[in-house]
C-alpha cells in the first residue's frame, strides 16, 4: 500500500493542471482546422441586471479591443461574414447553480464557480452554431464591499459594481485561453516575442503552449530565452519539442553561468523528455551531476538546492539501479546536516520518494 502511495505521489507531482476546462466534446479534423484558422469573430453580449437584460457598449468595446489587440477582426452584426461566434454573458448576481459540463473543475482557475453569487461574466463560443464545450468565467472583486452592493436606484451598467467587473474583464486572460482552445499555437508563440507583452502573460502563453507539440514554436522559445529577464517557464517548455529540444536543455543545464533557477528548469525539462523517450542523452548528464554532488557535498552550503532537487525528481523517470545507489549515498548525507530550511526539506522529500519508487521498481 505504501509503495502504491509513493508511485501515486510521484505521478501527482509531475502532473500539472490545465488552465481551462477539459473538453468533453469530440472534435472532427474539419472542426480542428476551422478553429485553427479563426480570424473574424462575431461578438454577442448581454448583461442581466436585477431587473432586466441590457446591452453595454462599454463591455462590447472592451472585449472587442482585447481581441483586436491580438490581431483578430471583430464584427457585431450576425449577417457579416465571421468564423466563430464569441458570447459574453454578464450577471449582476450570478444565478447559475447546476454542475458544470466539465465536471469537478472547481479547483481550476477561471472555471465557472457554482458557489459564486456576485457579479460575473461568462465567456463561451459557438462554431457554426455548435457549442464545443469551452467556457471560462471572470468574477468581480471580493475585497471591496462597495463594489458588491449597488446603491438604491442606481443603474447597474453605470454603477461601481459594473465598473469593477469591467476592470476584471480587462485584466482577464480569456483571449489567450480561448486561442489555446482553438489550437492557434503559432499565433500564441509569436506573441511571446512582442516587446510590450507582460511577464505574467508570457507565463500564461507558455503554459498553454505546453499542451502542443513544441517543434513548431521551438525557434520562438530559443529566441525568447536569449533575452534578459525571460520567464523560466520557457526553459521547461523546450521539452515539448522532444528530442529536438534536448540538446538545448542539456546545454543550459550544464552551463554554470546560468542561474540555479534556469538550470533547475532545464533539469525538469530533461526529465520530461527522459520519461517520454528513455533517451540516455537525457539520463547521463543528470546522473553525472548527481554523482558529483554525492562526492563533493560536505555541508548544506555546498548544495545547489533548486538544481539538485529538480535532478532527483527527474531521475525518478530513469528506473535505473545506478540512480538508486547514488540516492542511497545522498540520503545518508543530507540527513546528518542540521538544516531545517524549507529547501532542505524539499530535497529530503524528493530523495525519499524517488528512492522508494526506484527501490520498488528494482524489486
Amino acid at each position: 500500500m505504501l509503495r502504491m502511495f509513493v508511485c501515486l505521489s510521484v505521478v501527482s507531482l509531475f502532473t500539472q493542471p490545465a488552465d481551462s476546462m477539459a473538453r468533453r466534446v469530440h472534435l472532427s479534423s474539419e472542426q480542428l482546422s476551422q478553429l485553427a484558422h479563426i480570424q473574424t469573430i462575431l461578438l454577442t453580449s448581454s448583461v442581466l441586471t436585477e431587473n432586466d437584460f441590457v446591452q453595454s457598449e462599454k463591455l462590447n468595446a472592451l472585449v472587442t479591443k482585447r481581441f483586436q489587440d491580438l490581431g483578430f477582426s471583430v464584427v457585431t452584426d450576425s449577417t457579416d461574414p465571421h468564423d466563430v461566434e464569441f458570447r459574453v454573458f454578464c450577471e449582476e448576481r450570478k444565478r447559475f447553480m447546476g454542475i458544470t459540463r466539465g465536471g469537478g473543475d472547481a479547483e481550476i482557475e477561471g472555471a465557472p464557480a457554482r458557489l459564486w453569487h456576485g457579479p460575473a461574466c461568462r465567456f463561451r463560443y459557438r462554431l457554426h452554431g455548435m457549442d464545443l464545450g469551452w467556457s471560462t468565467e471572470v468574477r468581480g472583486p471580493v475585497s471591496d464591499e462597495k463594489t458588491q452592493i449597488r446603491q438604491s436606484g442606481e443603474v447597474f451598467e453605470h454603477s461601481a459594481v459594473f465598473t469593477a467587473l469591467l476592470h476584471e474583464v480587462a485584466r482577464s486572460e480569456f483571449p489567450f485561453l480561448v486561442m489555446a482552445d482553438w489550437g492557434q499555437a503559432s499565433r500564441l508563440a509569436s506573441m511571446l516575442l512582442d516587446p510590450d507583452i507582460q511577464l505574467a502573460q508570457q507565463q500564461l502563453i507558455i503554459r498553454q503552449l505546453s499542451t502542443f507539440s513544441g517543434s513548431t514554436f521551438l525557434p520562438v522559445l530559443l529566441t525568447l530565452i536569449q533575452r534578459p529577464n525571460f520567464p523560466v517557464e520557457a526553459i521547461e517548455a523546450l521539452a515539448t519539442a522532444g528530442e529536438e529540444g534536448l540538446p538545448h536543455l542539456v546545454a543550459l543545464f550544464q552551463d554554470r553561468k546560468q542561474t540555479q533557477s534556469v538550470r533547475a528548469a532545464a533539469a525538469r525539462g530533461i526529465g520530461r523528455i527522459e520519461g517520454a523517450t528513455g533517451n540516455p542523452a537525457a539520463f547521463e548528464p543528470m546522473l553525472e551531476y548527481l554523482a558529483t554532488a554525492v562526492e563533493t557535498i560536505a555541508s548544506s552550503d555546498d548544495i545547489e538546492f533548486p538544481v539538485l532537487t529538480a535532478v532527483v525528481w527527474s531521475l525518478g523517470e530513469s528506473h535505473s539501479d545506478r540512480v538508486l545507489r547514488f540516492l542511497d549515498l545522498l540520503q545518508a548525507k543530507i540527513w546528518i546536516y542540521r538544516d531545517p530550511s524549507e529547501k532542505m526539506q524539499a530535497l529530503r522529500e524528493a530523495v525519499s520518494v524517488v528512492f522508494k519508487l526506484l527501490e520498488h521498481v528494482q524489486i
